[in-house]
């Protein structure tokens, strides 16, 4: 993926969505402090709790720092759409129903985020990471003029933050390189496998010989398959209802 491709050109209104690339904060728990690691860098505070009855204290390393959105979309707003659905039965307009859900600081507070860690802090081969070939990794190409380095998205540490401490977002990605998220989280979250597996390729009768993902909307991945023929999985998101969004959003968005 390149700079090109990757990215969602010009401005991008709210809401928030999946794959955004924000100014958050991250943390993670540990025993002690170890070696060094990305961690020290994107996150340089630590703070520690002290041991309590018979339980271990721990440390808390915490900062701002570069994360992408991991939630997905259905789940971002689901407790405003339910607030909406109940004031638009009440009888109230969609912009006054809108406002007030949009008004309750309490609906879906808390986001999951991963960090963008630079591309030489992994043991991997570089070249590897970008063709996204790593499980639990998924790349980032670089965009200067917004401060994103060269980089991949570790999927296996994430933090969960709430909604309102997000700073900025700071790019935005196109249809297709979301797509390719919600595959490489599919990979690290439920097959643990760089590959689709071989229940798929039994199902289908077919040899898999690679995987991209789909180009057209709703589209997941398409499969290549060893007769030259190609088969094209979507997705068929559960319905939400009402049509509502929010219309709030970091303030500074690029």
């Amino acid at each position: 993926m390149t700079e090109n491709t990757y990215y969602h050109e010009g401005a991008s209104g709210p809401p928030l969505q999946q794959g955004d690339l924000v100014l958050t904060p991250i943390a993670r728990l540990e025993l002690e402090a170890g070696p060094d690691d990305a961690w020290k860098e994107l996150a340089p505070s630590r703070y520690s709790v002290p041991p309590r009855d018979d339980l271990a204290g721990y440390g808390v390393r915490t900062g701002y720092a570069i994360a992408m959105l991991i939630t997905h979309d259905c789940h971002l707003d689901r407790e405003f759409l339910r607030r909406y659905e109940e004031l638009r039965k009440a009888g109230k307009t969609k912009d006054e129903s809108t406002r007030e859900a949009e008004s309750d600081p309490n609906l879906d507070r808390f986001l999951s985020v991963a960090p963008l860690v630079p591309l030489d802090s992994f043991h991997a081969e570089p070249d590897a990471i970008r063709r996204n070939e790593v499980l639990g990794l998924f790349y980032v190409p670089p965009r200067e003029q917004v401060g994103i380095f060269e980089g991949a998205v570790d999927l296996t540490q994430r933090s969960t933050v709430e909604r309102h401490l997000v700073i900025d977002r700071i790019a935005v990605l196109t249809e297709p390189t979301r797509t390719a998220l919600r595959y490489a989280v599919a990979r690290v979250d439920a097959l643990r496998t760089p590959a689709i597996g071989f229940e798929l390729e039994a199902a289908i009768g077919k040899r898999i010989l690679s995987v991209r993902p789909a180009e057209q909307m709703g589209g997941l991945v398409v499969l290549e398959l060893s007769d030259g023929s190609e088969l094209e999985l979507v997705l068929k998101p559960a319905p939400v209802g009402g049509g509502a969004t929010r219309t709030e959003v970091p303030q500074r968005v690029r």
